[in-house]
């Protein structure tokens, strides 16, 4: 019975839980960010993880299994605000909802939670690297397309907004993985174009 001490276990070996699958339909995923999550009730337990920016919610993806993932959608959120704690020298933003949804906690694959508490919960999100001035804006713009607007108005701002970021991603050769790789500049500078 040797050979089961070389046995590897895939339940230690981190991959990531989340997939485009779990976002609505015709949903656009912009990036991530390496955060800290402070729950209502818990904030001296934060929860190690992902935030997944997303057009139509914001996703919070914990590094830790037995922790739901979490979904925000942004017609749901009262406020983004920026949120500093003085004691553990700890700074991000914090959102304010009164909604949010539970999926694959401890990992298992089972009907989603929705949660609809009766007083409004706040969230705290604390950015590992990148700072909250990159990244609380696009939260607020996002929250802004979806506050008080007709279908058409909201998805109008999104368009613009996802044109906008595809607009401000520029290729990087490092992208590239094969060294038979070849790059179609002209191709892509043309797609560059058109969405400018």
């Amino acid at each position: 019975m040797a050979f089961l001490d070389r046995v590897p276990d895939h339940r230690n070996l981190r991959t990531q839980r989340f997939s485009l699958l779990l976002l609505p339909h015709d949903d656009v995923y912009f990036e991530d960010y390496s955060a800290n999550m402070y729950r209502p009730g818990h904030e001296q337990e934060p929860i190690e993880g992902r935030i997944k920016v997303c057009a139509s919610c914001l996703v919070f993806d914990p590094k830790d299994y037995n922790h739901p993932i979490y979904s925000f959608p942004h017609k749901d959120i009262q406020d983004y605000t920026s949120w500093v704690d003085s004691r553990h020298n700890i700074s991000g933003f914090k959102l304010t909802t009164k909604h949010y949804t539970k999926m694959k906690e401890a990992n298992l694959v089972r009907p989603w939670q929705n949660e609809r508490p009766s007083t409004p919960q706040t969230f705290a999100f604390s950015p590992t690297f990148a700072g909250c001035h990159e990244l609380l804006p696009r939260l607020q713009q996002l929250y802004f397309a979806w506050k008080d607007k007709t279908y058409t108005e909201t998805q109008t701002m999104l368009a613009d907004i996802t044109k906008r970021h595809q607009a401000g991603i520029t290729f990087n050769m490092g992208w590239i993985e094969d060294l038979s790789e070849q790059v179609n500049l002209l191709r892509w500078r043309k797609r560059r174009d058109n969405l400018q």
